[in-house]
């Protein structure tokens, strides 16, 4: 005849570990904040991006995606107007 497993202290803890380290990686891990500053370095970027395109003597200009593809940055990643 089996015995029933019940749950032993071991595993009540291991339990309380996990759930204290989700806990922590919610924290730590706050997508609110991580948009924030996502959208920070993106403005960032497009402004040094434009200061860049506007410093270029050659003529004709290259666009700022051909700048950014210069560089090897998707412009995707960079809201660039079509130029």
């Amino acid at each position: 005849m089996k015995v029933p497993k019940t749950d032993s202290n071991e595993d009540k803890l291991e339990q309380l570990r996990r759930l204290k380290l989700v806990k922590y990686h919610r924290q730590q891990n706050d997508l609110t904040e991580l948009r924030m500053l996502t959208e920070k370095w993106r403005e960032a970027g497009h402004r040094a991006l434009h200061e860049l395109h506007s410093l270029i003597n050659q003529e004709p200009k290259p666009s700022c995606k051909t700048i950014l593809r210069q560089f090897g940055i998707d412009p995707s990643h960079i809201d660039c107007d079509s130029e």
